[in-house]
C-alpha cells in the first residue's frame, strides 16, 4: 500500500530580488532567471521598490518586461500593482 504522508521536499517557488539600479537587468540577472526558470517558478520581486518613486518603478517594470521577453524562450514576468 502507498504510503498518503510522503513529504513534499521540493521547491516550487523562488523569489528573485532585483536591485533598483535605474537602469535594467543586469546580464547576469538574465542568465540566473533563466536558468532558475527551468526547474522553479521564478517571481521576479524589485527590492526597495518603496525607495523609488511611482514613475521610477513603472520605467522600471517596463525595461524588466522588455529584457526578459527578449531573452530565447523568454521569462514570463507578470506585472503586480498594489
Amino acid at each position: 500500500m502507498r504510503d498518503r504522508y510522503i513529504q513534499d521536499t521540493r521547491i516550487h517557488c523562488c523569489l528573485y530580488f532585483i536591485n533598483p539600479t535605474g537602469h535594467s537587468l543586469r546580464p547576469i540577472d538574465v542568465i540566473v532567471m533563466k536558468k532558475l526558470s527551468e526547474v522553479v517558478n521564478v517571481v521576479p520581486v524589485i527590492a526597495k521598490a518603496d525607495s523609488l518613486t511611482l514613475d521610477e518603478r513603472e520605467l522600471f517594470k517596463q525595461k524588466v518586461s522588455t529584457v526578459s521577453s527578449g531573452v530565447d524562450g523568454g521569462i514570463g514576468v507578470v506585472v503586480i500593482d498594489r
